[in-house]
């Protein structure tokens, strides 16, 4: 969309220059006189480029399909934590990981938020056995 509101920019500069000018595109052949006020501003320059905007018709195409995934690209933080990509499963949670990394280091002090030690392993371990429920 931003090389499409460049070019529309663009061919709006290069329409008030030749007006300016006297250059009239299409008008030139024909007894068509200017009016007085001057070129039309930008706003009326883009009123019906839904209806007339070939290239906006493009860009709207082109966002309409879906894009290829990617890998993301890891920063040494978070390669040191997790030891490689292969610690979580899915370019999402990689994203995910990446994205929010300095809101994890500022409220925990680092990507290690959970402490294995702490942790009840029978607990966890019997959580994983049987479901459980729980008493409201």
């Amino acid at each position: 969309m931003d090389t499409f509101h460049q070019a529309e920019a663009s061919a709006y500069g290069r329409a008030r220059a030749m007006y300016e000018q006297g250059q009239a595109t299409r008008l030139a052949q024909s007894n068509y006189k200017p009016p007085k006020q001057g070129f039309f501003s930008f706003a009326e320059y883009t009123r019906a480029r839904e209806q007339l905007s070939h290239e906006l018709l493009k860009a709207y195409q082109s966002l309409l399909h879906r894009p290829e995934p990617s890998d993301v690209q890891l920063s040494d933080e978070v390669e040191v934590v997790l030891g490689g990509p292969q610690g979580l499963k899915g370019p999402y949670n990689l994203w995910l990981l990446e994205l929010y990394k300095d809101e994890l280091i500022r409220h925990f002090g680092g990507l290690n938020i959970v402490e294995t030690k702490l942790l009840p392993m029978g607990m966890v371990k019997m959580a994983r056995k049987q479901r459980i429920k729980w008493m409201v």
